[in-house]
């Protein structure tokens, strides 16, 4: 016979606290613990079902011992037979010895003490002597939880009833929901078999009580855990209070921020404050460019001019790049003009003859202009061209005009 769960996980104190007005319940074991004794001994997927339950005041206390040496939790029942002595300032106060639950009553825990010499202490399953116990300090009382109930194997309940300890908090139980394959009529039938059964063949023990000195197995894990939990709760704290800062510096760069956006447009402000003001200056600026250009170049009165006196102007600027100062040609009475003729074509080293058209200023406004070409080579004159005949009166000043062309 197989059984569906719930599939959810709970302690033995879990699943007594949500259950315990329900019962009888039946529960599947979701993940076992192998203990001590054959009856802390749980295997995974074993069907109990719990009839009851009942409860035991007990004591719980870890073993002393150097930092090195592992630490036992230990469940004490408070009617626990055999007395202890109380421990102080590392000597025992003489041989004056309590049972546990008058210890309890006399002090407050947690209290260190050792149990008294010469006596057989019980845990679990096996026996050790007094004298060689470890010694314990008396952390707090609680209350023991014993869920009791049988085992069902193959749909049959054995007899033997079984205390569940609360204390094993590694169990893991979770609840049985039906049978697999079958209706949910037939899953309370089933039910109401067994508490039938239980009812009429079995006997429970109410007051059942563990006299022994338990191992709480995972009771140091679980101190642990309490540990780190409260570690964890000083780191959050710790963590908030630099969050908080953080929090703080935040919002003070906001501000500043914001400030510094406020600066930058009061920056701008001035800015744009500046630029009208700087307006007016460029404006004088500008008109005083315009009338600077306009005593230079206007090009208006050079498109005035006719073609024959742009290319005078345009022949006399071609001249002066003959000369290496350009201001020697400006010195001049005349513009020449110098042209070299092509080589000889027969020979090519023949010297090039160089003529230079010289262009005479007139006399007067009257007389023509007048060109004098020259060969340098020979020094012979080659043609005088005036636009008309020159008159007698100017031969000599021409002559001086040429002589001082040779010279050149």
């Amino acid at each position: 016979m197989m059984f569906e769960s719930d599939n959810l996980s709970y302690r033995v104190s879990e699943f007594f606290e949500k259950f315990k007005h329900d019962f009888p319940k039946i529960m599947m074991v979701a993940q076992g613990f192998h203990g001590e004794t054959v009856t802390d001994t749980f295997d995974r997927q074993q069907v109990i079902r719990v009839h009851t339950y009942t409860s035991q005041h007990r004591v719980m206390a870890v073993t002393l011992g150097t930092t090195n040496r592992k630490q036992f939790h230990y469940s004490i029942p408070l009617d626990y037979p055999i007395k202890f002595c109380l421990k102080k300032q590392s000597k025992w106060k003489g041989r004056k010895e309590f049972l546990i639950g008058k210890l309890i009553k006399k002090k407050k825990l947690p209290v260190e003490v050792q149990i008294s010499k010469d006596h057989n202490v019980i845990v679990g399953s096996r026996t050790f002597n007094s004298n060689r116990f470890p010694s314990l300090r008396l952390m707090h009382t609680y209350e023991e939880i014993y869920l009791l109930g049988n085992f069902i194997n193959n749909g049959i309940m054995d007899p033997r009833f079984v205390p569940i300890p609360s204390c094993i908090k590694n169990l893991r139980l979770s609840l049985v929901t039906g049978i697999k394959g079958q209706t949910s009529e037939h899953w309370k039938t089933f039910q109401d078999e067994q508490t039938s059964i239980a009812n009429t063949a079995f006997s429970y023990d109410l007051n059942f009580e563990r006299e022994d000195i338990a191992i709480c197995y995972d009771a140091a894990e679980e101190a642990q855990d309490k540990e780190l939990q409260a570690h964890y709760e000083d780191l959050l704290e710790h963590y908030k209070d630099p969050h908080i800062h953080y929090e703080d510096l935040q919002g003070q760069y906001k501000d500043s921020h914001i400030h510094s956006e406020d600066l930058h447009g009061h920056t701008k402000g001035h800015h744009i404050h500046y630029e009208e003001l700087k307006a007016p200056h460029r404006e004088p600026q500008t008109h005083c460019e315009a009338i600077l250009s306009n005593l230079y170049v206007d090009p208006f009165d050079f498109l005035k001019t006719t073609k024959s006196e742009r290319n005078e102007v345009y022949q006399s600027d071609r001249q002066s790049h003959l000369y290496a100062d350009p201001f020697e040609f400006l010195k001049t009475k005349s513009q020449p003009v110098i042209e070299t003729a092509g080589r000889d074509s027969v020979n090519p080293y023949t010297p090039m003859p160089i003529s230079i058209h010289h262009v005479l200023p007139p006399r007067n406004s009257e007389s023509p202009k007048t060109t004098l070409v020259k060969d340098l080579t020979s020094g012979q004159r080659l043609s005088t061209s005036t636009g008309g005949i020159a008159p007698e009166n100017s031969e000599n000043s021409l002559l001086n005009d040429i002589e001082q062309l040779t010279k050149m």
